[in-house]
């Protein structure tokens, strides 16, 4: 074989392995929070070691069942989990950057499903949350707006809460959106702005004109039905209230 032949052969085989090595390596996550639509599931990464990163995932699914798992996010995105036992089928799971989000994703195996409830999953787009969007910013907002209220301060309280349902909705979860559609309507009624309250409380306006028993007999998940029932009562005062029919307000 020719030194031509050879160099050529050479350069080619070292092409290849740079190419091997570029479509392994996964781009890195930004350490931070990350949030499902709807606010289902919690994606956290940290910086790690040696181009790993630490990750913890928490998701919710129904009859409050739930997934919890942790552990580093491999170079090519590759997922190691805390707890996996060697001698065990390993979960052949991934991260990957989609968009402004992290796309989680698995092959479905017994070793993927063991750390989830029966009615629960962790697959699926983890968005980064808009500014002021994380879970504990809007803890901080919501409280924020207790403080303006129950200070008599309404026009504060109103834009704090009106801030969060524009900026926030994509990954609040259903029903703290609820709840802050309550406190934001029962704000615009002590304004006055009764077409505003009603607008507010559309989206609970039709289950909030059936009974309890009637809602019980459409949801098959008694922990979900319970979570649910608490801002729909809320949403029937608060409905009277603004259509000027009188009621007690809630605490």
């Amino acid at each position: 074989m020719s030194p031509r032949l050879i160099r050529l052969k050479a350069l080619a085989a070292g092409l290849l392995a740079l190419a091997a090595g570029m479509a392994q390596a996964a781009p890195a996550i930004a350490p931070g929070e990350y949030l499902t639509e709807h606010g289902w599931g919690q994606l956290t990464v940290r910086p790690g070691t040696q181009g790993r990163q630490r990750f913890e995932l928490q998701t919710e699914g129904g009859n409050a069942h739930v997934c919890e798992l942790g552990g580093e996010i491999l170079p090519d995105g590759r997922l190691h989990i805390d707890g996996s036992d060697a001698d065990e089928p390993p979960c052949h799971a991934t991260a990957r950057l989609q968009g402004r989000g992290v796309a989680i994703a698995h092959d479905d195996a017994d070793a993927c499903r063991q750390w989830c409830g029966a009615r629960a999953r962790f697959e699926g787009l983890y968005l980064k949350p808009a500014a002021g969007c994380t879970l504990s910013e809007v803890g901080r907002s919501r409280a924020e707006a207790t403080r303006h209220y129950k200070a008599g301060r309404h026009a504060q309280a109103r834009a704090r809460l009106e801030s969060l349902l524009a900026d926030c909705s994509a990954t609040l979860g259903w029903v703290d959106t609820h709840w802050i559609r309550n406190d934001l309507a029962l704000t615009q009624y002590k304004l006055g702005d009764l077409a505003a309250c009603l607008k507010t409380l559309e989206p609970l306006a039709a289950d909030a004109a059936k009974s309890d028993a009637a809602l019980r007999e459409e949801w098959v998940s008694p922990v979900m039905e319970d979570s649910y029932l608490g801002p729909v009562r809320a949403a029937r005062t608060n409905l009277r209230l603004c259509r000027g029919e009188g009621g007690r307000t809630r605490p």
